[in-house]
Protein backbone atom coordinates (compact mmCIF):
# COMPACT_ATOMS: atom_id res chain seq x y z
CA UNK A 1 0.00 0.00 0.00
CA UNK A 2 0.96 3.61 -0.53
CA UNK A 3 1.70 5.71 2.57
CA UNK A 4 0.15 9.15 2.76
CA UNK A 5 1.90 12.17 4.20
CA UNK A 6 0.33 11.61 7.62
CA UNK A 7 1.63 8.02 7.63
CA UNK A 8 -1.71 6.43 6.85
CA UNK A 9 -1.77 3.61 4.35
CA UNK A 10 -3.89 3.92 1.23
CA UNK A 11 -4.98 0.52 -0.10
CA UNK A 12 -5.66 0.50 -3.82
CA UNK A 13 -7.96 -2.13 -5.39
CA UNK A 14 -4.96 -4.21 -6.50
CA UNK A 15 -3.55 -4.11 -2.96
CA UNK A 16 -6.85 -5.57 -1.72
CA UNK A 17 -6.64 -8.37 -4.30
CA UNK A 18 -3.13 -9.19 -3.12
CA UNK A 19 -4.38 -9.36 0.46
CA UNK A 20 -7.26 -11.63 -0.56
CA UNK A 21 -4.78 -13.86 -2.37
CA UNK A 22 -2.39 -14.05 0.58
CA UNK A 23 -5.26 -14.77 2.98
CA UNK A 24 -6.58 -17.52 0.71
CA UNK A 25 -3.21 -19.19 0.35
CA UNK A 26 -2.43 -19.00 4.06
CA UNK A 27 -5.82 -19.91 5.50
CA UNK A 28 -7.64 -21.64 2.65
CA UNK A 29 -4.78 -23.71 1.27
CA UNK A 30 -2.65 -24.07 4.38
CA UNK A 31 0.49 -22.60 2.84
CA UNK A 32 3.24 -21.08 4.92
CA UNK A 33 4.42 -17.49 4.62
CA UNK A 34 7.65 -18.75 3.08
CA UNK A 35 5.63 -20.74 0.54
CA UNK A 36 3.61 -17.66 -0.41
CA UNK A 37 6.81 -15.62 -0.79
CA UNK A 38 8.28 -18.31 -3.03
CA UNK A 39 5.08 -18.41 -5.09
CA UNK A 40 5.23 -14.64 -5.60
CA UNK A 41 8.91 -14.83 -6.51
CA UNK A 42 8.35 -17.60 -9.07
CA UNK A 43 5.02 -16.46 -10.57
CA UNK A 44 4.86 -12.74 -9.88
CA UNK A 45 2.42 -10.52 -8.04
CA UNK A 46 -0.16 -10.64 -10.87
CA UNK A 47 -0.55 -14.38 -10.27
CA UNK A 48 -1.33 -13.62 -6.62
CA UNK A 49 -3.83 -10.96 -7.71
CA UNK A 50 -5.64 -13.57 -9.85
CA UNK A 51 -5.87 -15.84 -6.81
CA UNK A 52 -7.20 -12.87 -4.82
CA UNK A 53 -9.79 -12.10 -7.48
CA UNK A 54 -11.02 -15.71 -7.41
CA UNK A 55 -11.15 -15.70 -3.60
CA UNK A 56 -13.05 -12.40 -3.56
CA UNK A 57 -15.62 -13.69 -6.06
CA UNK A 58 -16.09 -16.87 -4.04
CA UNK A 59 -16.51 -14.85 -0.85
CA UNK A 60 -19.21 -12.77 -2.55
CA UNK A 61 -20.92 -15.92 -3.84
CA UNK A 62 -20.87 -17.61 -0.45
CA UNK A 63 -22.32 -14.46 1.16
CA UNK A 64 -25.05 -14.49 -1.48
CA UNK A 65 -25.64 -18.22 -0.90
CA UNK A 66 -26.09 -17.58 2.83
CA UNK A 67 -28.80 -15.02 2.15
CA UNK A 68 -30.43 -17.29 -0.46
CA UNK A 69 -30.46 -20.25 1.97
CA UNK A 70 -32.44 -18.30 4.54
CA UNK A 71 -35.36 -18.16 2.12
CA UNK A 72 -35.52 -21.96 1.74
CA UNK A 73 -37.95 -24.00 3.77
CA UNK A 74 -35.21 -26.41 4.92
CA UNK A 75 -31.94 -24.58 4.38
CA UNK A 76 -28.67 -26.52 4.36
CA UNK A 77 -25.93 -24.71 6.25
CA UNK A 78 -22.35 -25.71 5.55
CA UNK A 79 -19.56 -24.37 7.72
CA UNK A 80 -17.56 -21.58 6.10
CA UNK A 81 -14.44 -23.81 6.25
CA UNK A 82 -16.10 -26.39 3.98
CA UNK A 83 -17.27 -23.78 1.49
CA UNK A 84 -13.75 -22.41 1.16
CA UNK A 85 -12.45 -25.69 -0.25
CA UNK A 86 -13.94 -25.56 -3.71
CA UNK A 87 -12.55 -26.73 -7.04
CA UNK A 88 -11.09 -23.30 -7.87
CA UNK A 89 -8.96 -23.30 -4.76
CA UNK A 90 -7.89 -26.90 -5.35
CA UNK A 91 -6.62 -25.76 -8.75
CA UNK A 92 -4.53 -23.10 -7.04
CA UNK A 93 -2.99 -25.68 -4.72
CA UNK A 94 -2.31 -27.99 -7.68
CA UNK A 95 -0.64 -25.11 -9.54
CA UNK A 96 1.59 -24.52 -6.52
CA UNK A 97 2.54 -28.21 -6.40
CA UNK A 98 3.22 -28.18 -10.14
CA UNK A 99 5.54 -25.19 -9.70
CA UNK A 100 7.44 -26.96 -6.94
CA UNK A 101 7.75 -30.14 -9.01
CA UNK A 102 9.03 -28.21 -12.02
CA UNK A 103 11.62 -26.56 -9.79
CA UNK A 104 12.78 -29.98 -8.55
CA UNK A 105 12.85 -31.31 -12.12
CA UNK A 106 15.05 -28.40 -13.22
CA UNK A 107 17.46 -29.02 -10.34
CA UNK A 108 17.70 -32.72 -11.23
CA UNK A 109 18.30 -31.86 -14.91
CA UNK A 110 21.09 -29.44 -13.95
CA UNK A 111 22.76 -32.05 -11.74
CA UNK A 112 22.49 -34.69 -14.47
CA UNK A 113 24.20 -32.33 -16.95
CA UNK A 114 26.99 -31.64 -14.45
CA UNK A 115 27.48 -35.38 -13.89
CA UNK A 116 27.61 -35.99 -17.66
CA UNK A 117 30.21 -33.23 -18.07
CA UNK A 118 32.33 -34.69 -15.26
CA UNK A 119 32.02 -38.15 -16.82
CA UNK A 120 33.10 -36.82 -20.25
CA UNK A 121 36.12 -35.08 -18.74
CA UNK A 122 37.22 -38.30 -17.03
CA UNK A 123 36.84 -40.27 -20.28
CA UNK A 124 38.88 -37.73 -22.26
Amino acid sequence: PVKRAAGRRFYRPNDILVLFGIKELLHGNGMTIIGVKRLIKENGIRYLMKIGETARKKAKESAKDETDNTELENPIHFPVELRKHSNGLDKIRLAEIKTELLSVKNKITERMKKLQNISRKKDA
